[in-house]
């Protein structure tokens, strides 16, 4: 969020990195906000979601269910943090995130705007 300047040459290639990312983002549940005056956020529902992810049967004793969801979180977690851990190790990303969104006009993108999965 600093205020780095995406360079002419990489804008583009920077472009279609932040759309991918923002996709699988939200896809596991995250949301970004932008704002072309202002603040600007990235978070995601702690609750697990996205491919792969099933609720336990209710047939399975609790202290199972428990379990799988103590997993189902702490993975579910691993995988957003690794994904910011991706979007901070690329030059200017957030940026080019920023502007990404405010170029289609998104002032926020979340999990609910994209088509139902097939």
């Amino acid at each position: 969020m600093g205020g780095d300047q995406v360079a002419a040459p990489v804008a583009p290639g920077l472009d279609l990195f932040v759309a991918a990312w923002l996709e699988e983002w939200v896809r596991y549940g995250g949301f970004v906000t932008a704002r072309a005056d202002g603040p600007r956020s990235i978070g995601w529902n702690i609750e697990p979601t996205g491919p792969g992810y099933a609720e336990s049967s209710p047939a399975l004793p609790e202290a199972v269910r428990d379990s799988a969801r103590i997993y189902n979180s702490a993975h579910h977690g691993g995988r957003m943090r690794a994904m910011l851990d991706l979007l901070d190790a690329v030059p200017c990303a957030r940026d080019a995130l920023q502007a990404h969104m405010l170029s289609h006009a998104l002032g926020c993108y979340h999990r609910g705007q994209l088509e139902p999965e097939q």
